[in-house]
């Protein structure tokens, strides 16, 4: 589902509906929070929140996300809380390099 580049503040919750959403991009938005509804996507293999520079936390609900594989959180504040929250099992890159993006298998971070 792509939904970047939207003047978008927060995510409706009934995207918790999409069970079986397999990337879900909405970078360069303005997101504050993700709903915890987000967890309901257990096919969700990709969360690109990129750019998102008011977001800086995580529904716990993240943690359902097994099939996760990678998460792009580049100008959000969220890497700390992520990190917290454990979900990348070691998979993580916590690259600044801005072009990382859709590479890399786990999650990229950047200033």
């Amino acid at each position: 589902l792509y939904l970047a580049h939207n003047d978008l503040h927060e995510l409706p919750t009934t995207v918790g509906r999409l069970a079986g959403l397999q990337l879900l991009q909405v970078a360069h938005c303005k997101l504050r929070r993700l709903p915890s509804e987000v967890g309901a996507l257990l096919r969700l293999r990709w969360l690109m929140v990129h750019n998102n520079r008011q977001l800086d936390e995580l529904p716990s609900t993240v943690r359902k996300l097994t099939r996760l594989e990678g998460l792009d959180a580049r100008k959000t504040g969220l890497r700390k809380r992520f990190v917290r929250l454990g979900i990348c099992r070691g998979r993580c890159s916590f690259s600044t390099n801005e072009t990382l993006t859709y590479r890399v298998s786990g999650c990229c971070f950047g200033s």
